[in-house]
């Protein structure tokens, strides 16, 4: 038994340090605009049954594993800047399409853009990300002025995306996401609301966030203890021998 509480406890402080990490991830982007919050999923290993002198059948589990990090898309408010060149959508689903410098495609909430000489013109790119934005069919947009008339403009041109499947979006290190076969191909939708002159915040609960943290370290140092009073009578049993 000492081996299995070992084992059980040892897997316990694995994926709740897995459970710390992502929740740090989103205290630490609880400023990042457009940033959906992650949440670990857990789900139990496998049960066994154990030799009993009673007639009730006992199971002993051994532990429980990260099954899945699950995206909250549930839309974070809408900050009113005053600066044309941000937009927010004002829809739980919907992003801007990114054409990456290295030929990615990825889609973002984050809608703080800026102008980027190109040539004579002026080319419209994203702020935080190496790559321009698009259009609803997915050409780059272009300015032959940054005069603040011409920026107004935009609101007709910019992207505004969708898919069928929000869970089935595939999260990128940088906090994008991009299309997959459970997520479906993105297609353009003109019916999403846009704003220009707004950015949406984070949808991280930072007080919710530190709550979790707690309830997580405590399981963490609940299963590290365990690990050690595993090992001193593991010790014990073959001192014994």
């Amino acid at each position: 038994m000492a081996k299995i509480s070992f084992h059980t406890a040892t897997t316990g402080v694995i994926e709740h340090q897995k459970a710390l990490d992502a929740l740090a991830n989103n205290i630490a982007n609880v400023n990042t605009y457009g940033y959906k919050a992650g949440q670990a999923s857990f789900q139990d290993l496998l049960y066994t049954n154990v030799d009993s002198t009673t007639e009730e059948n006992v199971t002993v589990g051994h532990g429980a594993r990260l099954a899945k990090m699950d995206t909250v898309f549930t839309k974070g408010v809408l900050k009113q800047t005053d600066r044309s060149l941000d937009f927010a959508i004002d829809d739980e689903n919907g992003f801007f399409r990114i054409n990456m410098a290295n030929g990615d495609t990825v889609y973002t909430r984050n809608g703080n853009f800026e102008l980027r000489e190109y040539g004579d013109s002026f080319l419209l790119v994203s702020g935080a990300l190496n790559g321009y934005v698009t259009d609803s069919n997915g050409n780059a947009i272009t300015l032959s002025n940054s005069t603040d008339e011409d920026i107004k403009t935009l609101y007709n041109t910019v992207g505004v995306f969708a898919f069928r499947n929000l869970d089935g979006l595939s999260l990128n290190d940088d906090g994008t996401f991009s299309e997959s076969v459970a997520s479906g191909n993105a297609y353009a939708d003109s019916t999403l609301n846009l704003k220009q002159g707004y950015l949406e915040a984070s949808n991280v609960d930072y007080a919710e966030q530190i709550t979790e943290v707690i309830k997580v370290q405590r399981a963490f140092q609940m299963n590290s203890r365990i690990v050690t009073i595993s090992d001193e009578l593991e010790d014990t049993i073959n001192n014994l021998r």
